[in-house]
């Protein structure tokens, strides 16, 4: 049942008055006996105007709430409205959409017997929040970023959003139909203000509620980060001059003191080095508040992962002891955030599922993320054993074939142990936030290489390792991701590593070797705008399904996809183009290379400075690496710390910097720069080898 029928199912009943009539016209929410508002949902208190028993409405066939329910009637200016519930005494109902302005007459009609007309005031807006106990005041009906009901156990944090409910705002669309539900959002025109402990808010969203009848107004609202306040707050809702009941509370948790610290978790054939770039992502202008977030990529299991003549002790429970002993070792002060790709997102499942941080004394994982994750496995080979570590691939395996007719998937060992550990836990039962993402640029439903495992035929999409069944949990029952992000663009490969570029991209998919890879999204793009939104607490966008795959941007004419590059600029929504710009800085540098340098030389706004610098630096190319040299050359201090990202990048997306080092033109103070990066990775087993 929807949000709103169960509001008002639960509201109180008044004693029956003995002459059937209208007694008070009051708004739904609040109680106020004040002027209504078109579409309004309004509560009638009077005597003899239905059933002496509450009847609640039942959905008509086409989905609309009806206007006729056990004989009665409200009619506005002599036409029938949409009916919530009836009773002799008090009967909820919604105002035309489209009402005017001024005085309204109503009426009740119970089985043919009409009551006398009640004179209503009409004005522009009459807004109402409607209350968890449904008495119009108290607590809201209201539920924090996690979906969960906020509550002085479960309050909201400082920084975070709600979503709480009104009516009275006008807020429908031009074609929204009375009694209808709310096919899409259509915001409210006029000027909202919402405050919280008498802090104005941001307001992200107030409007229609898709899924809920139309008069029923959803707001999303940020809690001021510096409200400085907790407890029970005031909420209150205005729009245009119209304000809210003064006494409706919601529960804030205390300002948090500490930094909460992003861990990140390398995959499988990586070391530490290979999430630098990420890092310097998260880290960036653009990125994540410093004050709020620290982020950690210091964790290196690549002894076992990044070697095929691994330790006989190499295992995946061995390596989640080793990430637990860092984040210890590590002693975070606030919240930990988990963010793994690939083999990663399973390590920090194994350190959540057997409660390996039991030391830090209560400090609890927040969130999780996991990028092309095998949560139920992926079907490896020979291939596989002869590059990896073969006690890590044994671990996460899953066959995907053998029991197709039963829709399951036989798990190894260690992954059926680790299922079983996380459907008896927590997680994220307590309020941890779980993002899911799964790569989809591959559409073939077996790994070409052995023709008896992979993906199920049933969801054939993959990221050319891991299949999109298994990097979202599917049919787990128990504790599942609590968001998917299933790179709705196609476009996403599991790495476009030195190896992994010829396993995943190449033999299994078809690709290139040049799709952006999902352990180094670029930071304008949907993926890491989905990662900033979970890690901030704001609410995430709809994925509309893509009608092409953002790949067909490699067909266009070279002037249609320089065209289509700075609009990604010039319309300053780059998210929106972010899977196709990606696919040209890796395949069309020497296109866009140019366009880049070309808006960085004319320095316009910091913010297109940050984006232009940042999809520089992700192309990792030679091409970009000589216009780097060449703005260095022209301003050092402005651009000097675009080389090491650029490097990064290029390690990221499966390039060898130390061979782009040498292809590219070095001059001056390029080189040096080059040097001094190379000197940073020293330490790390890969970097050796590729020197």
């Amino acid at each position: 049942m929807r949000l709103f029928s169960l509001l008002f199912l639960s509201f109180p009943l008044f004693a029956q008055s003995a002459r059937p009539t209208i007694a008070a016209v009051v708004n739904g929410a609040s109680y106020a006996n004040g002027p209504i508002a078109a579409g309004e949902i309004v509560t009638l208190f009077g005597s003899e105007m239905g059933p002496a028993r509450l009847v609640p409405f039942t959905v008509e066939a086409q989905g609309n709430i009806p206007s006729s329910l056990s004989g009665v009637q409200v009619l506005f200016d002599g036409a029938p409205v949409p009916l919530l519930y009836v009773s002799a005494t008090q009967i909820a109902a919604i105002a035309p959409l489209r009402l005017a302005i001024g005085v309204t007459q109503i009426h009740v009609v119970y089985n043919g017997v009409a009551s006398p007309a009640f004179p209503k005031q009409v004005d522009i807006s009459a807004a109402g929040i409607f209350s968890l106990a449904a008495t119009g005041k108290g607590q809201a009906a209201m539920t924090n970023a996690d979906g969960a009901l906020n509550s002085a156990a479960n309050p909201a944090a400082p920084g975070s959003y709600v979503t709480f409910y009104v009516t009275g705002a006008s807020a429908a669309g031009s074609g929204a139909i009375d009694g209808a539900p709310a096919t899409g959002p259509a915001q409210i025109a006029q000027n909202v203000v919402v405050t919280i402990g008498g802090k104005a808010a941001q307001v992200l969203y107030a409007g229609a509620a898709p899924g809920n009848v139309n008069g029923f107004t959803q707001v999303n609202a940020v809690v001021p980060a510096d409200i400085g306040a907790s407890g029970a707050l005031p909420l209150t809702f205005q729009v245009n001059n119209t304000l809210s009941q003064t006494d409706i509370t919601m529960y804030v948790g205390a300002v948090r003191t500490s930094a909460a610290t992003i861990f990140l978790i390398h995959g499988l054939g990586q070391g530490k080095q290979d999430v630098q770039a990420l890092q310097g992502s998260l880290a960036s202008v653009v990125g994540l508040d410093p004050s709020k977030f620290r982020i950690d990529g210091g964790f290196d299991f690549s002894e076992c992962s990044n070697s095929a003549s691994c330790a006989a002790n190499c295992s995946m429970a061995s390596g989640a002891d080793k990430l637990a002993q860092y984040i210890i070792k590590a002693n975070p002060a606030g919240d930990i955030i988990l963010m793994g790709f690939s083999m990663g997102g399973v390590l920090a499942r194994d350190v959540i599922a057997n409660n390996r941080l039991v030391s830090l004394n209560g400090r609890r994982v927040s969130v999780l993320i996991t990028m092309g994750s095998p949560v139920l496995g992926y079907p490896y080979s020979t291939f596989d054993r002869l590059y990896y570590c073969g006690g890590l691939v044994q671990d996460i395996d899953g066959n995907w074939r053998s029991q197709q007719a039963s829709n399951t998937v036989v798990l190894s060992q260690y992954l059926s142990a680790l299922r079983t550990k996380w459907a008896a836990g927590n997680f994220p039962g307590f309020g941890g936030v779980w993002l899911a993402a799964s790569g989809r640029s591959c559409s073939n439903a077996t790994r070409l290489i052995n023709s008896s495992t992979g993906c199920r035929d049933r969801n054939p999409f993959s990221d050319g390792i891991v299949c999109d069944d298994s990097a979202a949990y599917f049919g787990q029952s128990a504790n599942k991701p609590t968001t998917l992000w299933q790179d709705p663009g196609q476009v996403y490969v599991h790495s476009n590593s030195t190896i992994g570029s010829i396993g995943s991209s190449l033999i299994l998919c078809g690709n290139n070797g040049q799709n952006p890879s999902l352990s180094n999204p670029l930071l304008t793009g949907p993926l890491f705008d989905v990662i900033k939104r979970t890690l901030t607490g704001l609410p995430l966008p709809s994925q509309a399904p893509t009608v092409q795959p953002a790949s067909r941007v490699l067909t266009l004419t070279e002037p249609e996809q320089a065209r289509l590059f700075e609009d990604a600029f010039d319309s300053a929504q780059p998210n929106k183009l972010g899977d196709e710009v990606a696919m040209l800085l890796l395949n069309r540098p020497r296109l866009v290379v140019p366009l880049l340098e070309a808006r960085l030389r004319r320095q316009q706004s910091e913010t297109e400075f940050s984006l232009a610098s940042e999809m520089l630096a992700y192309s990792g190319s030679d091409v970009a690496l000589e216009a780097i040299g060449r703005l260095l050359d022209w301003d050092e201090a402005k651009f000097e710390h675009m080389v090491a990202r650029l490097l990064d990048h290029n390690l990221a997306n499966g390039g060898d910097p130390f061979l782009l080092a040498k292809t590219a033109r070095q001059t001056g103070k390029l080189s040096r720069y080059i040097q001094q990066w190379r000197t940073a990775q020293t330490d790390s087993p890969r970097m050796n080898r590729l020197r």
